[in-house]
């Protein structure tokens, strides 16, 4: 394998001088004695010493690389995760190359005498920087950068295979390492899942579904929706039904548009006249009381005052909650709100891989269930990613299989 072409730079000069090294095209084993080459001495020179040699230093540069990488990431500072991928499994490449190289020295094909194949540690230095970055990334494009890399796609096959096996092995122990990250910091994360997978097709949206339903309908009052905004703060559209009883789903209402219709009502219909007689009276009273010929004294008026004023704004108050009672119980008009008629829903046997599917596909957040058009329940990506990833998805395959039984 022929590096001759320069390398794209990197961050730092000592990881593409590391990389460089380890992708060169000759085996450091055999030449850490006695190297006529003086770049080649150079570089095997910094590979091993006087009490170890290219194995030990090749394991103890990646062991060490995965431990700081792990640290670094952790740091709450941007940093790359790919370049140090390719770092990484270039060592482990590497070792691995060289003990090739070590135990057939004249090659694989030595016993049919195909001799003119020797093995080039730098090539299964080439193969598992991409697999280890891919394996690593859950990305299959760590293979083209390989190829970028290098400039050549002599490799092109093992490169490929090895990366291909890779990535699909990971994902059996678990996530990628930006998946990973994203749970650890609680952002909104779908884990996939197998297609293959049989348990998938048997568990349906009607066995984890939200069955505590906050609807609205046609004849529903004021004061149903007052609660239900209370209650469910967070949710930004609630289901519009024909009635509690059949529930047949007509469409959904954003929140704004149900605040509005709430604050509107209450404004609009809290007609008080009794604040302009309140100040006539009180005028007619403050005239009265300040006569030339009064036999109140001023603390006796003072005191008059205060009371009257008490029991005015104590019957204010009754008079305000018991008109604002009485606009709770009134029908709500929805001839004016603006109601989506199409809002997406599953039927109840949707199995969670088309679920699954559907929100991956669809970046949904919410979505309804029904059956034969009545409202049952709603899922939400929250509830499709607990049975995916916290053991969930175990249990009800098994209470199904119970069932069944």
């Amino acid at each position: 394998m022929h590096l001759n072409r320069v390398l794209p730079p990197f961050h730092t000069p000592k990881i593409e001088e590391a990389i460089r090294e380890l992708y060169s095209n000759y085996t450091w084993f055999p030449l850490q004695n006695a190297v006529d080459n003086q770049e080649q001495r150079a570089v095997v020179d910094n590979w091993h010493t006087a009490h170890t040699t290219v194995f030990e230093n090749t394991l103890l540069f990646s062991v060490m690389n995965i431990i700081l990488i792990a640290v670094c990431t952790t740091l709450p500072i941007p940093g790359g995760i790919i370049v140090p991928s390719f770092k990484i499994g270039a060592g482990f490449g590497r070792f691995y190359g060289e003990g090739m190289a070590y135990l057939f020295p004249h090659g694989l094909m030595a016993r049919f005498n195909r001799t003119e194949y020797p093995i080039l540690a730098g090539t299964y230095a080439l193969v598992g920087s991409a697999a280890f970055a891919g394996a690593n990334t859950g990305a299959m494009s760590s293979a083209v950068i390989a190829f970028e890399m290098t400039g050549q796609i002599t490799h092109l096959m093992p490169v490929i295979v090895a990366t291909l096996v890779a990535t699909i092995t990971a994902r059996y122990f678990g996530p990628a390492i930006y998946d990973s990250l994203i749970i650890l910091k609680n952002l909104p994360y779908l884990p996939p899942i197998l297609p293959s997978t049989s348990a998938g097709h048997q568990i349906f949206v009607e066995d984890f579904c939200e069955k505590r339903l906050f609807y609205v309908w046609r004849k529903c009052t004021y004061r149903h929706l007052q609660e239900m905004l209370v209650a469910k703060q967070k949710l930004r559209f609630f289901p519009f039904v024909r009635s509690p009883k059949s529930m047949i789903l007509l469409g959904t209402i954003e929140r704004s548009e149900l605040q509005f219709l709430l604050d509107s009502h209450l404004n609009e219909l809290q007609i008080v006249p009794e604040q302009s007689q309140s100040k006539n009276e009180l005028q007619n009273r403050s005239e009265t009381m300040g006569l030339k010929f009064t036999v109140n004294t001023i603390h006796e008026e003072e005191e008059e005052d205060v009371s009257y004023s008490q029991e005015k704004k104590s019957a204010k108050e009754k008079t305000k909650k018991s008109e604002r009672e009485k606009l709770l119980d009134v029908q709500v008009d929805f001839s004016s709100c603006p109601i989506d008629p199409a809002p997406f829903q599953l039927t109840e046997g949707t199995s969670l891989i088309k679920a699954h599917n559907l929100f991956s596909l669809l970046g949904l957040q919410m979505t309804f269930v029904t059956a034969l058009g009545s409202l049952v329940g709603v899922i939400s990506l929250k509830e499709v990613c607990e049975i995916t990833l916290n053991g969930l998805f175990v249990i009800y395959f098994l209470s199904v299989a119970w069932k069944s039984n």
